[in-house]
């Protein structure tokens, strides 16, 4: 997983002699220039200030596949397939609403639909990818009706209403962000139409803010603007520096004992009144591999990676997804997986050594110790991607495998039936398998396609409503993970 972050971002890694990002705050950050009048200081602020803006230009990057103004729903109607590139990674169990928030001018109000026996999430993003708060089906705050939502710095997330006609008021650390509602999908027809009766029955509805502001509208064309793109005349560093500048001051840190700090910093860093200056004498080219350095450097320390089994560890819960002052650790993941979200709602367990490529010869065996323990309205995936991250082709337009596939147990039996009368557990295997070598009838379908021919890809496990028994409690068996030849006929 860390290797595939650094294949997203094009970066070569190599012993590095770039100081690392430091500033006042949180471990990695501590600052012992307090003019900053030298050369180390200005680089090390200008690392910090790639590394905290950096969430900016994935969030523009999504704005340029999602044709819609802000404060309107883009509904997804149909799951992405293998011809499709508007998102990296994509979630082959959702269908997603998204909406590019803006409450610099107006409160929102919002209706949440009831998705009953249904995985349904509302998360919350503020600019910079922070999922600060969740309504839905697997989380304590599963309501339904309407909902006030507005920006407000200081009383942040989910809170009670006063009044009556809203079931509850989300504060937004931030005038600009994001809702990304998610809606699991069986891809039948039948149950397409029923996502799509629950998507229509969200709506949006702007309503004058109680105080004013002098933020400005959010104007979503900057992003497509010349100097905030990458190009032949302008670099990543350069593109996320400027994007930075453009909407810092007015999207301010989630923990309010940071901002004066970061205000600082990014000042050092060449960044005042909207406009990024590049200081004399630091290298641009420094900041990408600092952030990732400052990365490793936090995740190599104990505490950070919780080890599950068979070599499975997940993120700790204190920064996954609401990442707080965790700035290289929020850099690694929106590299990793943007718009993540907090574990209440799922976690994503991976193997820091995990397999990422086969021979044409050969395949790989996922052997599950039995059902994964999810919430009645929670599920489970794997979902393999191509090296270009995205999905693998294959005849079965298959990419994922879960609780929602025919799994079957080694006897023939459904792991998943459908009348739920067979509550039998036991051990049951997937198998990844080069798309063009089928396996017997028996592993059909259990089995995931891979790349034609054998090569590299990754994979992603996803536990949407996870029980504890899946996280820190860590009674769950998680999967052995082998490589073994192709099973045929």
């Amino acid at each position: 997983m860390l290797r595939c972050s650094l294949a997203l971002l094009s970066l070569v890694i190599a012993a590095s002699t770039h100081p690392t990002v430091r500033a006042c705050g949180p471990p990695g950050y501590e600052n012992v220039d307090t003019t900053c009048s030298s050369t180390v200081c200005k680089q090390n602020a200008l690392n910090f200030a790639y590394t905290y803006g950096f969430p900016i230009y994935s969030y523009g990057s999504l704005t340029k596949s999602i044709s819609v103004d802000t404060n309107e729903l883009a509904h997804a109607r149909y799951l992405q397939g293998a011809d499709q590139d508007n998102i990296v990674r994509p979630n082959a169990d959702t269908l997603y609403s998204t909406m590019f928030v803006d409450l610099s001018q107006n409160d929102l109000e919002i209706t949440v639909p009831d998705f009953g026996d249904r995985f349904g999430d509302f998360p919350f993003y503020d600019l910079y990818g922070n999922n600060f708060a969740n309504i839905g089906s697997v989380v304590v705050n599963d309501l339904t009706g309407t909902i006030l939502v507005r920006y407000d710095k200081d009383r942040i997330g989910l809170s009670n209403s006063t009044k009556p006609e809203y079931a509850a008021i989300v504060g937004s650390p931030t005038p600009y962000g994001i809702l990304l509602v998610r809606i699991a999908t069986s891809n039948t027809t039948a149950d397409l139409d029923e996502v799509h009766q629950l998507q229509d029955q969200i709506t949006i509805t702007p309503i004058p803010r109680s105080n004013s502001t002098n933020i400005p509208a959010f104007d979503l064309t900057i992003f497509n603007r010349t100097g905030y793109i990458v190009s032949n005349e302008t670099s990543l560093p350069e593109a996320v520096l400027r994007l930075t500048a453009a909407f810092a001051s007015y999207n301010v840190p989630e923990v309010s004992k940071d901002r004066p700090w970061v205000a600082e910093t990014l000042e050092n860093a060449g960044i005042k009144d909207g406009v990024w200056t590049q200081p004399l004498g630091t290298n641009l080219t420094a900041a990408p591999i600092a952030a990732n350095d400052s990365a490793y450097q936090l995740l190599s320390q104990p505490g950070y990676v919780d080890e599950l089994s068979n070599g499975w560890s997940i993120y700790d819960p204190i920064f996954m997804g609401d990442f707080h002052s965790y700035y290289q650790l929020r850099w690694f993941i929106t590299v990793w997986g943007y718009l993540a979200v907090t574990p209440e709602v799922a976690i994503y367990p991976f193997q820091l050594n995990g397999i990422e490529e086969v021979g044409a010869d050969q395949a790989i065996l996922f052997e599950f110790s039995g059902r994964p323990a999810i919430q009645k309205t929670g599920f489970w995936s794997l979902t393999l991607y191509g090296e270009n991250q995205y999905f693998v082709p294959n005849n079965l337009n298959r990419f994922t495998l879960g609780d929602r596939s025919n799994l079957t147990f080694p006897d023939g039996s459904l792991v998943y039936p459908t009348d739920n009368e067979n509550t039998t557990d036991g051990p049951f295997q997937l198998l990844l398998q080069p798309a063009d070598v089928k396996p017997p009838a028996n592993w059909t379908s259990n089995w995931l396609p891979g790349p034609t021919g054998g090569g590299a890809f990754t994979y992603t496990m996803r536990f949407y409503g996870a029980e504890d028994a899946m996280k820190e409690d860590g009674s769950y068996v998680y999967p052995k993970v082998t490589v073994i030849d192709n099973i045929t006929g």
